[in-house]
């Protein structure tokens, strides 16, 4: 289990209807409030690393398209 000196204490303002949705998160999840937060941002940046490969993987793909439209078919001659 993670020490309290590995964490940094904040304070955050929210909307009241995130707060309430959260709360209603760690209704159905059992989570404490805070451990949500964590969950949901940790999620939140691998979701993005997960955007950020696939769009990686588009880019090169859609090069690849490219370079393959520029080359003569065998019998288009």
């Amino acid at each position: 289990m993670a020490k309290q000196e590995d964490y940094t204490r904040t304070q955050l303002r929210i909307p009241a209807d995130l707060y309430n949705a959260l709360r209603e998160a760690t209704d159905k999840s059992g989570r404490s409030m805070n451990a949500e937060m964590i969950a949901r941002l940790e999620g939140s940046f691998a979701d993005q690393d997960k955007i950020d490969r696939l769009m990686d993987y588009a880019e090169r793909t859609l090069k690849q398209v490219e370079a393959m439209k520029s080359k003569p078919i065998k019998g288009d001659q």
